[in-house]
């Protein structure tokens, strides 16, 4: 799963928390949960992209029960 990031401004190019802006935009694979609290707390903007993740179960999905309406 990839993390995208965009800075307030989006002219900035260079580092911050470790991590490479280009124009104000950035995608890593891992960030770091310190690296996380500064852009939350600095008003970037963080997506997770990489898919859906399924709600966790130890049921294989043929033993699940559908919804009601399904």
């Amino acid at each position: 799963m990839s993390v995208n990031i965009t800075a307030p401004n989006e002219d900035y190019t260079g580092e911050v928390a470790g991590v490479s802006f280009v124009k104000g935009r950035a995608s890593v694979d891992d960030l770091p949960e310190t690296s996380r609290a500064y852009f939350e707390r600095h008003d970037y903007k963080i997506e997770e992209s990489g898919g859906q993740q399924e709600a966790k179960t130890d049921k294989p999905a043929a033993a699940r029960k559908p919804s009601p309406g399904q």
